[in-house]
């Protein structure tokens, strides 16, 4: 022990296992000579979580904690608790506002999209110091053991505040072990239950069975142990070509059995009862977790633990000059984050998919699609044709304007593809007339198309994991964080960003591992774009027409439309019944004029042509006439920006509200119609009523005479704008000399008026 006593206080008494792994005893609370006061720490469980229960403090002599040392093999060491007991003020509130942000924390301050909420663990901590601050505000730690105040005083505050002893008792333990921390009573924030951690149960989780099993259970709830024996079955019993069902059959045979009788060649094995037995699901789900497993569609396919290394350490060869814009290899990805509609924000959409065409040997992106439509031959087709098509009409649809050698168009001869939706009767036909040839990588081989692989990882990490809404492409860990409630970036926005980082690959991204000293020696820039320029100006890779219209013709997909007196409407795709899609109309001079929008009356119907994600624009052939390109009809700007997948979304929209509107308006539109026929029913009433009142019936050309004179009448005594016209003004003349009438009513002047009126009319 240090010779200075006063130097010991905090230090801890350290034990050492066989693998010389260290476990603190105990720690030293205060030394003053001769008695030495000591607090053991709180037992571990299996978890190597605390107990509750915090240990009192114990005084013992200099000579008998020597001994103690001595016999228990205890070594002196100086000790670091938790982080949580040296978090400050500012720490807390610097965790609560990430927490809240969602952004990552710092390991020990708390974990992104913990379920928690900081201010209750605050308020739990505030409520424990209560319990003992009057004794702490007034004593040290020292003084309480040297008095021998932590004996009796921690019960008798209990009784004061008449709150449950133990909570006293183990705040004030607390407070003594971190020799003062205040972030001691605060609990065990950083040990339990932050996102991705494994949960374990003491009953089944999950749905209920319909049935109980055999022997009365519902489930089986695996802990640890179990959970590590299921790894090491699908480690030793998985291999290619067997099932899941028979691995588990075999561990149950090697570790669930209750008995084992062979017969000859007869084996009989009885299981121990269901509640006691893993389920497939369980196997299939913690199986693959253990270190270095597969799972099953990966060890089925031919993968093993080093392969993906050994594809890692494969060199790749030198650049070859002469296979530039020879090979095209094509792929599609999901991109990793829920955009929101352009119609509202507060509407999630579905991740959209994105597919590249990229060149095998320069990794120049040419093409590029992305929608909302799921991979197919569709979705290979527009990328073709994306990459032969003028690119500075492409990014100034997005607001970006580019020069065309900024982003070359071409199109390849031979397209590189996976066993996927280009392996289709489709792609084969639209490959034969575009005179390109298709190529196919073998079956979970990556490695064959390393370089498109490679490509949607740098656009994932540079782009889609940095966009609000990403989901980082990972499933969502227990706790975390829902990426569809951020989903605050539309797609048109999310493919400016995509877009810009295209042309940064392309033209200012430094390749000089790509360059040959043929390269170098006439000062070819070490970028993918003047490669390629250089690769053209030498004859590398030679520049061929494309017929776009032919092109347009095989690879956009086609839609049913009608053509009606102002111009081409689109049935909805994604409806049974023959629906137009409302508001969207496309036009052109040359159909104007044709005279077809006249004379088809709304009943012909044509197969037409069109981009899902730039629906600005419809290509329809008409016989004769080929290929024709119509815009579509609005004075919205943002409708232009639309992808085919929104412009339906809000027609839904529209058609739910008009749904949800309709009984409402009904109910509207027959109050309006009973009042009125109301009004109706009454007014009838007094006309017969004032008819009966008369002498003789007036006849029908009496009730219509003198109409206009009526009306004149009728507006001077009710209106407040009346202008008098010649007529008046004679009258006025007439009666300049009389007085007015003081006071007259509205009702008197109208009863006077038909009384004039009625003079004329006899």
């Amino acid at each position: 022990m240090a010779t200075d006593l006063a130097l010991l206080a905090g230090k801890a008494l350290v034990t050492f296992d066989d693998q010389a792994n260290p476990t603190p005893w105990a720690r030293i609370l205060h030394v003053t000579r001769p008695w030495v006061f000591i607090m053991k720490f709180p037992r571990r469980g299996k978890g190597g979580i605390a107990d509750w229960h915090v240990p009192a403090p114990k005084k013992f002599t200099v000579e008998e904690l020597r001994t103690a040392m001595r016999d228990r093999g205890l070594t002196l060491m100086d000790y670091q608790g938790p982080a949580r007991w040296y978090w400050t003020e500012r720490d807390l509130e610097d965790m609560k506002a990430r927490a809240e942000s969602g952004d990552e924390v710092d390991k020990g301050l708390g974990t992104r999209g913990d379920r928690r909420n900081i201010d209750l663990w605050i308020t739990g901590r505030d409520l424990a110091w209560s319990y003992i601050k009057p004794l702490f505000e007034e004593f040290s730690i020292a003084d309480v053991l040297t008095l021998g105040l932590h004996r009796h005083w921690p019960t008798a505050r209990a009784r004061e505040l008449d709150v449950d002893s133990r909570q006293v008792v183990r705040a004030f333990r607390l407070y003594m072990l971190s020799l003062g921390q205040l972030g001691a009573l605060m609990p065990a924030f950083d040990q339990r239950g932050g996102p991705g951690v494994e949960k374990y149960s003491k009953v089944p989780t999950g749905r209920r069975t319909e049935f109980e099993r055999s022997d009365g259970s519902r489930g089986f709830a695996a802990n640890a142990d179990d959970r590590k024996e299921m790894q090491d079955v699908w480690k030793k019993h998985m291999k290619k070509g067997t099932s899941v069902e028979k691995v588990r059959h075999r561990g149950l045979t090697e570790h669930r059995a209750q008995s084992v009788s062979q017969n000859g060649p007869d084996v009989v094995v009885t299981l121990k009862p269901q509640g006691q037995c893993w389920s497939i699901a369980q196997l299939r789900r913690h199986g693959p977790r253990g270190q270095g497993n597969l799972s099953a569609s990966a060890i089925n396919s031919g993968e093993t633990e080093s392969r993906p290394r050994q594809k890692l350490r494969s060199k790749a060869r030198s650049m070859r000059p002469e296979r530039v814009g020879l090979i095209g290899q094509i792929d599609s990805s999901p991109a990793d984050f829920y955009p929101c509609s352009a119609a509202s924000s507060l509407g999630a959409l579905c991740k959209p998919w994105r597919t590249e065409l990229t060149d095998e040997e320069l990794g120049y992106t040419f093409g590029l699609y992305v929608g909302f439509e799921h991979v197919s031959t569709c979705t290979s087709l527009l990328t073709i044709l994306n990459a032969a098509e003028d690119h500075v009409a492409f990014c100034a649809a997005y607001g970006i304007h580019i020069e065309p050698s900024q982003w070359y168009s071409r199109s390849f001869k031979r397209i590189k593809a996976d066993n996927g939706e280009m392996k289709a009767q489709n792609a084969f036909k639209a490959l034969e007339e575009l005179e390109q040839t298709g190529e196919f990588a073998r079956a979970y081989a990556w490695e064959d198309k390393a370089l498109q692989e490679s490509r949607h990882n740098t656009r994932q990490s540079s782009v889609e994991h940095e966009v609000a809404g990403t989901d980082q492409g990972k499933r969502r860990d227990r706790g975390a964080p829902d990426p569809k409630q951020d989903a605050v970036v539309t797609l048109h926005a999310f493919m400016q960003q995509l877009i810009k980082h295209i042309l940064w690959k392309n033209n200012e991204e430094p390749v000089p591992h790509l360059l040959t000293v043929e390269m170098r020696n006439e000062g070819v820039q070490p970028f993918r774009g003047d490669i390629y320029r250089w690769c053209l100006q030498k004859g590398y890779a030679l520049e061929e027409s494309t017929d776009l219209t032919a092109l347009r013709a095989r690879c956009l997909p086609t839609i049913e439309a009608s053509i009606q007196p102002n111009g081409i409407h689109l049935f909805d795709p994604t409806s049974t019944r023959k629906r137009l899609i409302k508001g969207v109309v496309y036009n052109s001079g040359w159909l104007t004029s044709s005279g077809l929008l006249s004379s088809s009356k709304g009943r012909k119907r044509v197969r037409a042509r069109i981009n899902p994600s730039k629906p600005e624009s419809l290509f329809v052939e008409f016989g004769d006439e080929g290929i024709k390109e119509l815009k579509l009809q609005t004075d919205d700007p943002l409708l232009r920006e639309l992808t085919l997948a929104e412009w339906l979304h809000i027609d839904l929209g529209d058609r739910a509200f008009r749904a949800q509107q309709s009984a409402k308006q009904s109910s509207t539109k027959a109050s309006l119609l009973a009042s009125t026929e109301g009004t109706n029913k009454d007014g009838r009433a007094k006309k017969r009523r004032e008819q009966s009142a008369l002498p003789t019936k007036p006849t029908k050309s009496s009730m219509v005479k003198d109409m206009k004179e009526r009306t004149r009448r009728e507006m001077k005594a009710t209106s407040d704008h009346y202008i008098p016209d010649a007529r008046d003004r004679a009258r006025q003349s007439a009666t300049a000399g009389q007085s007015a009438p003081v006071g007259i009513s509205v009702a008197t002047a109208m009863a006077a008026l038909r009384s004039e009126s009625d003079d004329m009319e006899d």
